[in-house]
């Protein structure tokens, strides 16, 4: 097995195809600041507007489907769709960090935090129908598909936003509350994580052509590899350091994020130790270090990460099924297979 990070290099093969169209899209629009905040959000501009490399996410997304549309020899036919899908994704999180107040993102300051939220709403709003027109070019490319994939990138789309809308809901609820639970965190998990990688993953099906049941395959391997790769994220917000993750440590804990972690805990603590979580998790405010420092004490002392990563590894599993019923070579599943061994990651051993 190669090490995670040559593993993962696969992807780089197609970011610039993906750069290449957006930039494409966006030297097209007036010229305006707004789409300069697009382009610094992107990673194409640093703080000063001047152009600058490095900043621009890892493009996973349109990289799962331009590496499967790779295998089954369209790739010169999916890359709009793999774009469309990756500006919609940077949409999101545009909103995302206005929602949840973030004031970085990638080592920057966010869009909202630089020029404010009025710009930071208005510049998502804007990018959300650069969507659409890059949908178009790919439409026009494609239009025997293009109607079935307009149909099926609007369903999940609006699934997207339905689990921003669970996400909000499961926030405000108290840790006590009948919904929060496991299945409710999957559910969440699922209608964003699970979707925005499935996604990808059954376009590149549908643009070649391949059968419903090859691209029903694709679903199920992209949606658990992206269920698999958020409980790794989960465990890594708590276990991992800032120095390897890049993360700001304990941050899901501070913030009373309710994950997986979170409600396995309070679901097998004591009546004791359900209180001190009740009392901690439905405070207003963010957690004190010497709170946030308790919770990790009350998950070090508990099976919890035992617990969440044996989930994460259920979802492997699945993937793994999935990549058998792909009509790809033994050569690229093998491929497939180290992608996920180098995406989802043991953070425990990993730290050791």
């Amino acid at each position: 097995m190669e090490k995670p990070a040559e593993v993962l290099r696969i992807f780089e093969k197609y970011t610039p195809l993906v750069d290449g169209e957006i930039k494409s899209l966006l030297s097209a629009q007036d010229n305006l600041l707004m789409y300069d905040m697009m382009s610094y959000f992107f990673g194409y501009l640093d703080e000063d507007m001047k152009p600058v490399t490095g900043f621009g996410g890892k493009r996973f997304r349109p990289g799962i489907c331009l590496l499967l549309a790779d295998f089954y020899g369209s790739l010169e036919k999916t890359i709009e769709i793999a774009t469309s899908i990756e500006i919609f994704h940077n949409f999101t999180l545009i909103h995302d960090d206005i929602e949840d107040r973030d004031q970085m993102r990638r080592g920057r300051p966010t869009v909202w935090n630089k020029w404010g939220i009025n710009h930071g709403i208005n510049t998502g709003d804007a990018q959300l129908l650069l969507v659409n027109l890059e949908f178009d070019r790919f439409a026009k490319k494609n239009p025997t598909i293009s109607s079935r994939i307009h149909e099926l990138t609007n369903k999940r789309y609006l699934t997207i936003a339905e689990g921003q809308f669970m996400d909000f809901h499961f926030s405000e609820l108290p840790i006590h509350h009948a919904e929060v639970t496991e299945k409710g965190s999957f559910d969440l998990m699922g209608s964003k994580s699970g979707v925005l990688v499935g996604l990808p993953a059954e376009v590149a099906g549908l643009v070649a052509g391949k059968s419903d049941e090859e691209c029903k395959a694709l679903w199920d391997y992209g949606y658990n590899l992206g269920l698999a790769y958020q409980l790794s994220d989960d465990l890594v917000s708590i276990w991992g350091s800032s120095e390897k993750s890049g993360k700001l440590e304990l941050a899901d804990i501070k913030e009373k994020k309710k994950t997986l972690p979170i409600i396995h805990l309070y679901e097998i603590s004591n009546a004791g130790n359900k209180t001190i979580l009740e009392n901690l998790y439905n405070k207003k405010q963010d957690l004190t270090d010497l709170e946030t420092a308790a919770v990790k004490r009350l998950l070090d002392d508990s099976d919890t990460y035992e617990y969440v990563w044996a989930k994460a590894q259920e979802c492997v599993s699945k993937v793994c099924e999935a990549i058998e019923k792909l009509s790809i070579t033994l050569e690229d599943k093998r491929l497939l297979k180290e992608i996920n061994e180098a995406l989802i990651v043991d953070i425990r051993k990993a730290a050791k």
